[in-house]
């Protein structure tokens, strides 16, 4: 989806290259790119080392994929070695989940219903990095003016209560939800429609 609107934003005179650990998300990537007639590039490739050539880039957006890299200051070197000199990077990261109200919600209902297991992998991308520790690993791969600016959002569901249960299930906990027992589904559902 970024790579899709970034190609809109820089237009036919820019090119956009989006790059993935994930060949099936790649997959899924150009096929939805293409139908937009917004192809760009896609290429299978680990964050360190990034498979992209020294100064390519004027500027690289990551969205939420910086918090799972395993080091993220070889991932930032990476960064700093593809853009060009005086490029700019985006980084997003979700909050903690304790500020993310609905998936926050998601993770109170399944911890009063005893399931933490669930719950903390719920938590992994929110809680895995906090605040001005994003910044650290630009700063020792040699960025200038790095500087982190929480953005609040609102998550609007329009679709109320019954939307924001389908939601919960569209996430990547859903096969353990499913694999809930019916009376336990059926508590998290109520307990998620209290908050």
């Amino acid at each position: 989806i970024v790579a899709r609107l970034l190609a809109e934003q820089v237009g036919p005179a820019g090119s956009v290259v989006g790059a993935d650990i994930n060949g099936e998300m790649l997959s899924v990537a150009r096929q939805r790119s293409a139908a937009s007639g917004h192809a760009g590039e896609f290429i299978e490739s680990p964050v360190h080392p990034l498979n992209l050539s020294d100064g390519e880039f004027d500027v690289v957006v990551c969205q939420q994929g910086f918090q799972f890299f395993p080091d993220r200051t070889a991932a930032a070197g990476e960064v700093f070695r593809c853009l060009k000199g005086g490029g700019s990077v985006v980084i997003s990261t979700w909050r903690p989940v304790t500020e993310c109200g609905f998936f926050g919600a998601v993770c109170e209902t399944l911890e009063s219903l005893g399931e933490a297991e669930i719950s903390n992998t719920m938590r992994v991308p929110f809680d895995f990095i906090a605040g001005e520790e994003l910044a650290r690993p630009f700063e020792a791969s040699g960025f200038s003016n790095v500087s982190v600016e929480n953005v609040i959002k609102p998550l609007e569901i329009a679709g109320g209560v019954e939307q924001a249960v389908s939601l919960a299930y569209a996430t990547p906990i859903a096969p353990k939800l499913r694999d809930l027992p019916q009376a336990a589904q059926i508590q998290f559902r109520d307990g998620l429609t209290e908050c």
